[in-house]
């Protein structure tokens, strides 16, 4: 199915943009009147299948692979329909708040280490339980390459939390531009692959509801995490953050109606689109598997697969887990809920000294006045008592004990498993069938080269790294 399908299916008409201020938080009313699962990249989609079929790839993939910062001019000798399009989707959009961004820096800091922990281990590794986004990066050259596919995820996260990102020495306009043509490019080659149809829901993949799905497994996760472990955020610096995220998704070509405003319109549209939507599939869990095995080749997986899994089952809870085939670690998984717990409460303690005081942890202090931590990003009743931990830091029976596993504390009975501490319980298990071998062709627009003929394991596809 090439580009006269899509043409049929995503209206070609103008649609007016709107700040993610007054988005819409609930998908049932549709902005504009149309509907996102039937709504892919109108500028980009188009002008990438020709690009393909005319045959520029190979050159325009090597022109846009000395284009790294965002104040930098194109490269010369790009197609002119392309230039066009680039310039134009490099422009940060009128709404966008430099003073956030500053202060979305100084949150970056500050979080480093939860950010980059919840990044790798509990978004990352969500992703395979997405199911379009597990099917859609195993049948694409990304599933084929995962250490590459992982590198070009991580930079978006890397560059996001850099000092400079959105700034004319940063990389993440770049990133996001570059990472819009590859989207519009798998839309282009994966439904021609013979084992594509018949995979998924929808015959393009990648739709803007898609796009918002894997959002919300970066930043709105993040968020929900750091407020069910009671991280002391300031206000100033929770709205800076989702500025920072409202702005990638407009860069990668979202558009701005569905883009929520608040956390609190952040939280209710995950619960629509994300929490609904997790389940396994097989394609998934051999992805989670690849994942989990990165370190093979530095300890041959004695350490490193055994502790990712610890990490996974503590980000993402028991479910999601056992989805995955994640074995349980008699050493790893206690010791992890231990470690973490003690974190967890020096970072509290740390957050009610008084102004001034010296610590190791990078935490907010109180006030000098003496006002309380405010933790920000939720609903109201995250100002609960600290004996009232969310289950996946607390026992279900007991709420002064670390959370146990079944059977252990004399409870018995069901264990109570949540899925990425959202405090939800998530549908059913749902697999698909396994592919077999079979041609690749793909494209790497600004980040590689022209794929063909590449053959790995069991996944045979037409797709993009």
């Amino acid at each position: 199915m090439g580009r006269s399908a899509r043409s049929a299916r995503s209206p070609r008409r103008p649609q007016p943009r709107r700040g993610p201020g007054r988005p819409r938080a609930r998908w049932r009313a549709r902005g504009a009147g149309l509907d996102p699962r039937w709504v892919w990249d109108e500028q980009a989609d188009p002008l990438v299948a020709s690009l393909l079929d005319r045959g520029d790839v190979p050159e325009v993939n090597r022109l846009l692979r000395t284009w790294t910062k965002n104040g930098q001019p194109l490269p010369a000798g790009l197609p002119a329909d392309l230039r066009d399009f680039m310039e134009e989707a490099r422009r940060l959009p009128s709404w966008a708040d430099h003073g956030k961004l500053a202060t979305a820096v100084r949150f970056n800091e500050k979080r480093g280490l939860y950010l980059g922990v919840l990044y790798g281990l509990a978004s990352g590794m969500m992703s395979t339980v997405i199911p379009k986004e597990a099917l859609a990066v195993y049948y694409s050259q990304g599933g084929a390459d995962m250490k590459d596919r992982i590198s070009k995820t991580a930079k978006l996260g890397y560059d996001i939390m850099s000092r400079n990102a959105y700034q004319p020495d940063g990389e993440m306009v770049v990133t996001c531009v570059k990472t819009r043509l590859v989207h519009a490019a798998v839309r282009h080659l994966l439904p021609q692959s013979p084992y594509w149809p018949g995979r998924a829901e929808e015959d393009i993949p990648i739709s803007q509801r898609d796009m918002m799905v894997t959002w919300h497994s970066l930043p709105t996760t993040v968020m929900q995490k750091l407020v069910d472990w009671r991280v002391p955020i300031p206000a100033a610096e929770s709205e800076a953050f989702l500025h920072s995220w409202q702005l990638c998704a407009h860069m990668l070509g979202i558009k701005d109606e569905y883009i929520p405003g608040s956390w609190s319109e952040a939280n209710s549209q995950a619960d629509q689109v994300l929490t609904p939507v997790l389940a396994p599939t097989t394609e998934g869990i051999e992805l989670a598997d690849i994942l989990l095995s990165l370190g093979t080749p530095v300890d041959a997986g004695i350490l490193s697969k055994p502790i990712l899994g610890a990490f996974t089952r503590f980000m993402l809870g028991n479910e999601i887990a056992g989805w995955l085939r994640i074995p349980r670690e008699p050493i790893w998984d206690p010791l992890l809920r231990a470690s973490w717990g003690a974190l967890h409460r020096g970072t509290r303690r740390a957050a009610a000294l008084p102004a001034g005081a010296g610590g190791v942890l990078d935490v907010r202090r109180v006030p000098a006045q003496g006002g309380p931590a405010v933790p920000v990003g939720g609903p109201a009743d995250q100002h609960r008592d600290p004996r009232e931990q969310p289950a996946l830091l607390r026992c279900p029976r007991c709420p002064r004990c670390p959370r146990q596993e079944e059977g252990e504390h004399g409870h018995g009975g069901a264990e109570q498993t949540q899925d990425a501490g959202h405090g939800r319980r998530t549908r059913g298990a749902r697999s698909t069938r396994d592919g077999d071998a079979g041609p690749r062709r793909g494209v790497d627009l600004g980040a590689g080269r022209l794929h063909r003929g590449r053959r790995d394991r069991r996944r045979p596809a037409v797709g993009v790294g």
